[in-house]
């Protein structure tokens, strides 16, 4: 795995393989982890990296940084060449893995409804991550899709929690089209707190922030999912309901800020539902599955006037775990959600998470990548 020197894989996967009872062994240096299976066999994660840390998008040093870590992943792979390079980062592949001639080990993975210019011209194998995302790129670039493999998320990451404290729940980047402006108007109508924790990066961003968001927050707490992290939900619900008194509201909308894995637990795992009131054409949806696998159900939009939302309908299986909104604008959306709002203690929390594991778990998406990978080997180079 080439990365940052901050990455937490070889930390992440020695906590998995306690976890199962597996034997595992990290070799001196922390950057490479051996692990023995139930069968006797050996597997091994690599972390390869140029001793820097993570940048963020835009960051200065970030082209130089990338520019060193494929000349180590080119220079690997004279030494011991590889069969597969899965790469993430499809603007890559021109700029260094051609060049180094290796465009017929090549995978790449789309993320987004976007591949890099020129892509037309080598049309390498796509994985992409949804039906929805696939039919897109192949219509706008003839893209070469290997398979459409869905994301997974570890299960241990998240846990279920069997009741909930009433209140609705929104995680996103603060850009219009994610729909946190439709998720407080929802919220208001519903007479249901809601509690929204996102992230501001560009501009544009801050400008939705300050202009669309900012005015309709009662109040923001960026302690409130650490304080209330090892209560009832019960405890929880008492406590939004004394937060809205003491504002005058019954319906607060409390901002917490970006969020950590642990954050999104107690914000996912005590809410009633999730809303994902988003208007565009999204390719996955994290937010989805995250929530599932707190036993939490999302309500989401499918459909806004001619905008069809992506991968929603293929994520959430509709009156299980959440319902799908159709609507002509985002007052209809609005409208929906609410009236949907009063079926959700229909759902079984239960099946939430049972689906989750059935479905959305890193176990299945793993079985999915190394069949991908096979598939890849078979064809003729």
């Amino acid at each position: 795995l080439y990365g940052s020197a901050d990455s937490r894989i070889i930390e992440f996967t020695h906590q998995i393989a306690e976890t199962l009872g597996l034997p595992s062994e990290i070799d001196l240096e922390g950057n490479v982890i051996s692990i023995t299976t139930t069968n006797g066999q050996k597997g091994y994660v690599r972390l390869r990296t140029t001793g820097y840390n993570s940048t963020g998008y835009g960051n200065l040093d970030e082209e130089e940084r990338n520019r060193e870590l494929f000349q180590l992943l080119i220079a690997d792979e004279k030494v011991n060449p590889f069969d597969i390079i899965h790469i993430h980062k499809t603007k890559f592949i021109p700029k260094y893995l051609i060049p180094a001639g290796l465009g017929h080990k090549i995978l790449t993975h789309a993320h987004s409804r976007v591949i890099f210019e020129g892509y037309e011209k080598y049309r390498y194998p796509l994985i992409c991550i949804s039906h929805s995302q696939a039919k897109e790129l192949e219509k706008k670039y003839d893209a070469n899709v290997l398979a459409v493999i869905h994301h997974g998320l570890d299960k241990l990451t998240y846990y279920p929690i069997s009741q909930d404290a009433g209140y609705l729940g929104w995680v996103g980047r603060f850009n219009a089209k994610k729909g946190a402006k439709t998720a407080i108007k929802i919220a208001k109508a519903a007479n249901k707190p809601l509690v929204i924790a996102g992230t501001v990066n560009t501009d544009e961003q801050v400008d939705h922030f300050n202009n669309d968001i900012k005015p309709r927050i009662d109040i923001t707490d960026t302690e409130f999912l650490d304080r209330v992290a090892n209560w009832s939900p019960e405890a929880i619900a008492q406590e939004i309901k004394k937060i809205g008194a003491d504002i005058g509201t019954t319906s607060p909308v409390i901002f917490t800020g970006s969020v950590n894995e642990g954050q999104k637990q107690t914000l996912y795992g005590n809410a009633m539902a999730t809303l994902f009131p988003i208007k565009w054409s999204e390719p996955f949806g994290l937010v989805m599955i995250e929530s599932m696998a707190c036993g939490t159900p999302v309500i989401g939009t499918v459909q806004i006037g001619d905008i069809h939302c992506g991968a929603v309908e293929e994520v959430i299986e509709n009156g299980v775990t959440g319902i799908h909104i159709q609507g002509t604008n985002q007052d209809d959306i609005v409208l929906k959600s609410v009236e949907a709002l009063r079926q959700v203690p229909n759902l079984s929390r239960t099946n939430v998470r049972k689906v989750f594991e059935r479905d959305w778990t890193s176990e299945r998406l793993a079985k999915e990548i190394d069949r991908a990978y096979r598939n890849f080997l078979a064809q003729p180079k």
